[in-house]
């Protein structure tokens, strides 16, 4: 054999060898797209699927889960509530216009002290056409009933929600009538304790008796 036969010998398998060590390198360097999704964050074998607790719905509560307050204010001298109105009220006790809902809350009856939220709330979303004319109720003027401080006396609270703002509406269920309603701005003498009472037993908004 003669020496450019050598030569070019050489030189052959000189470039083969250098080719099968990257190769073997690069193959070794960086894992197979299968084996990559086997790994866990850490780089550990993954056990199962990672998934993120707050992704799942039932691990979330809603928002307005529980609206009614956990207690009413009964010390206050008129009928509590819980903010001022979201919403303009023109004078009256709720709007000229149907609440798109009605959230209604009753309370543990007591004499003094705070009252305990008594039972869940009940919702209303239909039928209301009747609030803004039940609540439409004169303003308090000089009080001449002959009211004497009773037992029971239930509070009951209604959140009335409009696409602008929700608005509260409070007043008290006793047996002769002689409560104010109020929604935080203004106070009438016409009870409408009674009515959220019926409402709140019946699940759906009972027109005022008389009306």
């Amino acid at each position: 054999m003669g020496a450019a036969a050598v030569l070019l010998l050489l030189t052959a398998c000189s470039s083969g060898g250098d080719g099968d060590v990257g190769a073997s390198a690069s193959a070794t360097s960086s894992p197979s797209p299968s084996a990559a999704a086997t790994l866990g964050p850490t780089g550990s074998p993954a056990t199962g699927p990672v998934t993120d607790p707050s992704a799942d719905p039932a691990a979330v509560p809603p928002a307005d889960a529980q609206p009614c307050p956990a207690e009413y204010d009964t010390a206050t001298p008129q009928p509590w509530v819980p903010a001022p109105p979201g919403t303009e009220t023109e004078g009256r006790l709720a709007p000229d216009a149907d609440p798109v809902e009605v959230v209604l809350c009753r309370y543990a009856a007591v004499t003094t002290g705070p009252a305990a939220l008594d039972g869940p709330p009940v919702r209303i979303g239909v039928d209301l056409q009747r609030v803004r004319t039940d609540l439409q109720v004169p303003p308090k003027a000089a009080d001449n009933r002959a009211c004497t401080p009773e037992d029971p006396r239930v509070p009951y609270l209604a959140r009335l929600t409009y696409p602008d703002g929700d608005l509260w509406v409070s007043s008290t269920d006793t047996a002769n009538g002689c409560a104010d309603t109020g929604n935080g701005v203004l106070v009438s003498g016409s009870s409408r304790g009674a009515q959220l009472a019926a409402s709140y037993d019946a699940g759906a908004w009972v027109p005022a008796v008389g009306s």
